[in-house]
C-alpha cells in the first residue's frame, strides 16, 4: 500500500501560490500587518521629500521651486500623508500583526477584510497624492 498525501484544504498557511500572489492573498494576519507596515515606510519616504522640499522653498527669499499656492498645497501634502499614509496605518499594521497573538488566538477573524482595507488605504493614499 503506498501512502498518498491529500491537499490541506482550509487551512491557514497551506496554499499553493507562491511570490507576490501568496503576498496579495494571504490570510495570515502577521503578513498583513507586515506589508501595512512596509507600505506606511514608503509612504515616510514620500512624506519626508516632500517636507525636504517645503523646507528648501521656505529657506529662499523668494518662491524658487514652487508657487505661493503650490507651497502651501505641499505642505498640506505633506502632513496629509504623515497623517494619513504613515502614522494611523503604523499603529493599524502593529495591531493587526500583534494583537491576535497578545489574545492567544491562532488567526484573525475576517482577515481577507483587513487586506482588502490594506489595499483601499494603499489605493487612496496613491490617489491622493495625484
Amino acid at each position: 500500500m503506498s501512502s498518498v498525501e491529500a491537499p490541506l484544504v482550509g487551512v491557514a498557511g497551506a496554499s499553493s501560490t507562491t511570490g507576490v500572489a501568496a503576498w496579495l492573498t494571504t490570510t495570515d494576519h502577521r503578513q498583513i500587518g507586515r506589508m501595512t507596515i512596509a507600505a506606511s515606510s514608503g509612504w515616510l519616504l514620500v512624506a519626508a521629500a516632500l517636507g525636504a522640499l517645503v523646507g528648501l522653498e521656505r529657506i529662499a527669499d523668494s518662491s524658487v521651486i514652487f508657487t505661493e499656492m503650490a507651497s502651501t498645497q505641499m505642505i498640506v501634502l505633506a502632513r496629509l500623508i504623515a497623517v494619513f499614509g504613515v502614522l494611523a496605518p503604523v499603529l493599524l499594521g502593529v495591531a493587526i500583526a500583534a494583537v491576535p497573538g497578545q489574545i492567544g488566538a491562532r488567526e484573525m477573524a475576517l482577515p481577507r477584510l483587513a487586506l482588502l482595507g490594506m489595499s483601499l488605504w494603499l489605493f487612496g493614499t496613491a490617489t491622493l497624492t495625484l
